[in-house]
């Protein structure tokens, strides 16, 4: 990436929030407003020390942060390539277990609510 070109945001000393946080928001705002669209290549966590006058320290935390939320994935040689929202990620295995008798209708509720809010998290059912 040319490291002429601009980030869409700054950050500041004299905001309460963490420098990683501010770099984190400015790139998670990136995404979401679409200006970093899916497939497209963020900045390297060198290129963002650069542009924005924070350490290298501080930008990969916020790049790691991002991946850990889903909004990017690191690739091996290209760097941080922004994620598909609508493509689910496998994120693990839930198990519930309810049991026998006459409660049996209420572990079918609960069992049905919590996997409607897990889906909704993100978590993938089979």
């Amino acid at each position: 990436m040319d490291i002429t070109k601009s980030v869409p945001f700054s950050v500041s000393q004299s905001d309460s929030r963490t420098l990683v946080s501010q770099v984190a928001d400015g790139l998670r705002q990136g995404v979401v407003g679409g200006i970093y669209k899916p497939g497209d290549v963020v900045p390297s966590y060198r290129d963002l020390a650069s542009m924005l006058g924070v350490s290298q320290i501080v930008t990969k935390a916020a790049l790691r942060q991002l991946a850990d939320e889903g909004f990017v994935v690191s690739r091996p040689r290209i760097g941080s390539v922004v994620r598909d929202r609508a493509v689910k990620q496998w994120r693990g295995h839930v198990v519930f277990a309810s049991p026998e008798g006459d409660e049996q209708y209420v572990g079918t509720v609960l069992a049905t609510a919590l996997r409607n809010r897990l889906s909704e998290a993100g978590y993938i059912f089979t």
